[in-house]
């Protein structure tokens, strides 16, 4: 099977698990539709307890092109339960927008959360998976003036090096504008693993022990580029593959909300 034929069905499959596994709402949790300015509609996971809160921007996956905020329900509930709030985003998705148009959306959403009064500004954080994993690293390896300064990074299934992707990559053209060996400059650009810096916050690294789409070597490079940039990271393998992780392993999102309340506070 092609590989863009594979990630279209996974794209599905994700969606359609996402339904079976969707946990109810946790007592004392509100989800609210929310449309910030300039971005396309999210979803807001808050703790019925007066704020303001330790805050985490989600960012959901889909290969650029797919995908929706309520994807990330699962772990947007599990933050509001153990006392955050949550922000899942959406983005402009390609092939009709293409990057940095994902990255300036990420941005925006940032921006505006930090405004909010119920936000606790000085402890916020992004999580993301696949796709939303390279927008996560990327708006925390961001050294952009006027930026709201994150404490801390969560990235599962992260496409840490691009160099590791085919430089024909159907996905990657429609993100990108064009193959690699044509657009040298600008897939390097969107390679998290280019833009390691040692004052980027602390990351938390999960990854697919047996993903076949985005390969365990992304997350090692960018794990060692962070330890060697002395930034303390956290690299954990975990059984399955690059859907698999993100469907049906909550243990490990559990670990990534401890050491969210490390970093953050709860």
């Amino acid at each position: 099977m092609s590989r863009p034929r594979l990630w279209g069905l996974l794209s599905v499959g994700a969606l359609l698990a996402s339904c079976a596994f969707l946990p109810t709402t946790p007592a004392g949790v509100q989800v609210t539709p929310v449309i910030p300015p300039g971005i396309p509609e999210g979803r807001l996971y808050r703790p019925s307890a007066p704020g303001p809160y330790p805050t985490v921007l989600l960012i959901h996956g889909g290969g650029w092109r797919s995908g929706s905020p309520w994807h990330m329900a699962p772990i947007g509930k599990a933050l509001a339960e153990a006392g955050f709030l949550a922000y899942a985003t959406a983005y402009r998705l390609s092939p009709e927008h293409q990057h940095p148009a994902q990255e300036d959306d990420v941005k925006a959403a940032l921006r505006w959360l930090a405004a909010r009064d119920d936000v606790d500004g000085s402890r916020l954080a992004v999580w993301g998976y696949s796709a939303g994993a390279q927008l996560a690293m990327k708006t925390a390896l961001e050294t952009e003036s006027g930026l709201p300064a994150l404490k801390a990074v969560v990235a599962g299934g992260t496409p840490g090096d691009f160099t590791l992707f085919d430089p024909e990559s159907p996905i990657l053209r429609q993100f990108l504008g064009a193959s690699r060996p044509a657009a040298e400059a600008r897939w390097a650009e969107a390679s998290p693993l280019n833009f390691v810096h040692g004052a980027a916050p602390p990351a938390f690294l999960y990854h697919g022990e047996d993903d076949a789409l985005v390969v365990p070597a992304h997350a090692k490079r960018l794990h060692e580029a962070l330890q060697n940039a002395g930034v303390e990271s956290t690299l954990r393998f975990v059984p399955g593959g690059h859907m698999g992780v993100f469907i049906l392993n909550r243990d490990i999102e559990r670990d990534a909300i401890a050491f969210l309340k490390d970093q953050l506070g709860s």
